[in-house]
């Protein structure tokens, strides 16, 4: 995944762990961009516009199927403070990272740093960061 945030581990030219690179792009604006055309610029503070929460995973895996699936036990979830206000209506998005950036290897650099939480923060976005197991 390419970004244009500072924070990320790899420079543009590192193609290693944790997967996600800064190349002064931002991707995940371009692809928000496309799904939702009227969607508000990123924010800066994702952490005090809101928090990620682990979740249980299982309880959405049939237990006959746990086992071939590969879920990790728990995922997790960006909510934004403006969606634990009452009467506030917030979109979900879905982001599913690739092969080897579960947090089973990288924890949680998919989730801080791909770029999601900066654009959930100021448009009342839930996104979901389900999580896979090593397979």
């Amino acid at each position: 995944m390419v970004t244009d945030l500072e924070r990320n581990v790899n420079t543009c030219d590192q193609d290693q762990m944790p997967w996600v690179s800064n190349c002064g792009y931002d991707a995940v604006g371009a692809i928000l961009k496309e799904l939702y055309p009227s969607i508000k610029p990123r924010g800066t503070d994702w952490a005090k516009a809101g928090e990620v929460v682990a979740y249980n995973q299982t309880e959405f895996v049939p237990e006959a199927d746990a086992a071939d699936t590969y879920f990790d036990q728990e995922g997790y979830a960006y909510v934004p403070n403006s969606c634990k206000e009452e009467g506030t209506r917030c979109g979900v998005h879905l982001s599913l990272h690739g092969c080897g950036m579960g947090k089973w290897l990288i924890q949680k650099s998919w989730v801080e740093n791909a770029g999601y939480l900066e654009w959930a923060s100021t448009n009342d976005m839930i996104v979901l960061f389900p999580q896979n197991v090593n397979s």
